[in-house]
C-alpha cells in the first residue's frame, strides 16, 4: 500500500506538498524490510527441525536474529517514521504497537538466551552420559 498508492494516484501537476506526502510514505516502507527479515529468519531457524535435527540447535540464535530484527523495525517505526512524517509535513504518527513490539522483542532476545543456555546444559550433560 505504501509503496504503490503514492504513485497510482500521482497527479499531472504534482506540487512539493504531494512529494513530501510521497516521501513520508517511503519512510513507512523501512520498518516493513526488517518484519520481513523477521518472517525469513524465523523459517529458517525452523528448518533444521523439519529435516530432523533437534530444534534447539538453532532456534536460540535464530530466535535472537528474528527478535533484533523485529526490535529494529520497531523502533524504526516508533522513532525515525513519526519524526519523519512530521518533518515532511505530515500528519503526527504515534505507535504504540511498535512500542509493544519493541518490548515483546526484548522477552524474545531473553528467552533466546535462556534456550541457548539450555542447550549448553544439554550437551554437557549428554557428554557425562
Amino acid at each position: 500500500m505504501y509503496l504503490v498508492a503514492p504513485f497510482a494516484a500521482w497527479p499531472a501537476d504534482a506540487d512539493p506538498h504531494h512529494l513530501r506526502l510521497v516521501a513520508a510514505d517511503l519512510v513507512a516502507i523501512v520498518p516493513f524490510a526488517f518484519y520481513l527479515a523477521a518472517l525469513v529468519i524465523l523459517g529458517r531457524a525452523a528448518g533444521p527441525s523439519s529435516e530432523g535435527q533437534p530444534l534447539p540447535s538453532g532456534l536460540a540464535v535464530g530466535l535472537r536474529r528474528m527478535g533484533a530484527c523485529l526490535a529494529t523495525g520497531g523502533l524504526i517505526s516508533v522513532f525515525v517514521v513519526s519524526n519523519a512524517s512530521r518533518w515532511l509535513g505530515g500528519y503526527f504518527h504515534f505507535d504504540p504497537a511498535g512500542l509493544t513490539l519493541v518490548v515483546a522483542d526484548a522477552g524474545l532476545l531473553l528467552v533466546s538466551t535462556l534456550i541457548e543456555h539450555a542447550v549448553d546444559v544439554q550437551t554437557e550433560l549428554d557428554a557425562m552420559a
